[in-house]
């Protein structure tokens, strides 16, 4: 049972189509849904642009956030929301960290846009101006710096009204994909397309062409082919050459299996999660990361549409 309610009212019985998305790549999810000619006029009041929108699940809240786009036409009103990591997408800023930890650095930046946060121990060390940046790509670019050091992944997900950044290895949902029966369409594909087996690092300097460090896998190359990619950093950055580089070739020496499938409906089905699959069938078994959802509610019915990629 679903429940949508802007100031406190309640507008489940007058919207239809309701459904929402997110993705790994961006921060932040979102909603939409509809409202009927005849419920127009008394609801009009209630709801516009700007409107703090409030969605539970069995009484169980999960998305708030403000109705960002309104499309009127001859019969109905079409609502598009963003969950509150919105703010934080559409801000920009000038911050400067000196030798902060990534995770203090992180709640600095937070806290000068009042964005309440719960974020794990990162104790790598950040020394970085960003002038004109987006809050949200500051946060990314710190936990890719965090990653290319140690390659330990973080998932940023804003829940309800905290952004929680924590090691991606933590979030799993518990549901095991095990039988076809339990999905429709589904569809796969491997490919070496984006594969890596040797990472040469170098300075972002124009000026410097000094390879710094390389990592290969020469069983790969053997079996593949060569290819290449050539990673540059920041000079303060040379340091860690070697272990950027390392880590690199191990996220990148390898086949991706990607696949799109249909399940019932979860709101613990969300972009940036562990998923594991095992279909024996079709020979695909593994943990996957789920990199898209789509959620959809019609006539009562509730369904879930992920992309996802192994790990």
């Amino acid at each position: 049972m679903y429940s949508v309610t802007v100031l406190n009212v309640e507008l489940s019985k007058s919207i239809g189509n309701l459904s929402w998305s997110d993705d790994v790549n961006t921060l932040g999810a979102e909603l939409s849904f509809g409202m009927a000619f005849q419920d127009i006029t008394k609801s009009e009041k209630l709801i516009k642009a700007g409107s703090i929108v409030h969605v539970k699940k069995d009484g169980k809240k999960f998305f708030v956030g403000p109705a960002v786009d309104e499309k009127r036409n001859e019969n109905t009103r079409e609502f598009t929301c963003y969950d509150l990591a919105f703010y934080m997408n559409k801000s920009d800023t000038v911050i400067q960290f000196t030798k902060m930890r990534a995770d203090d650095a992180i709640r600095k930046l937070l806290n000068k846009f009042s964005i309440r946060h719960n974020v794990a121990s990162i104790p790598i060390q950040i020394t970085k101006i960003y002038k004109a940046e987006v809050v949200s790509d500051i946060v990314k670019d710190i936990l890719q710096i965090v990653e290319e050091q140690t390659g330990v992944k973080y998932l940023m997900e804003m829940r309800v009204n905290t952004l929680y950044i924590i090691k991606a290895s933590d979030v799993r949902v518990n549901i095991d994909v095990k039988e076809l029966k339990y999905i429709s369409n589904p569809s796969f594909m491997i490919s070496m397309k984006d594969m890596k087996n040797s990472i040469l690092v170098t300075s972002n300097d124009e000026k410097i062409t000094k390879v710094n460090a390389q990592a290969y896998n020469e069983a790969n190359r053997k079996q593949y082919g060569l290819l290449q990619m050539v990673h540059t950093i920041d000079v303060e950055e040379l340091p860690k050459a070697k272990n950027i580089a390392n880590q690199l070739l191990k996220e990148l020496c390898k086949l991706s299996i990607e696949g799109d499938f249909e399940v019932p409906g979860n709101i613990a089905l969300r972009s940036g999660r562990l998923l594991n699959i095992t279909l024996k069938k079709i020979g695909i078994i593994g943990t996957f990361l789920i990199k898209h959802t789509n959620h959809t509610v019609d006539n009562g019915i509730y369904k879930t549409q992920l992309t996802v990629e192994v790990v």
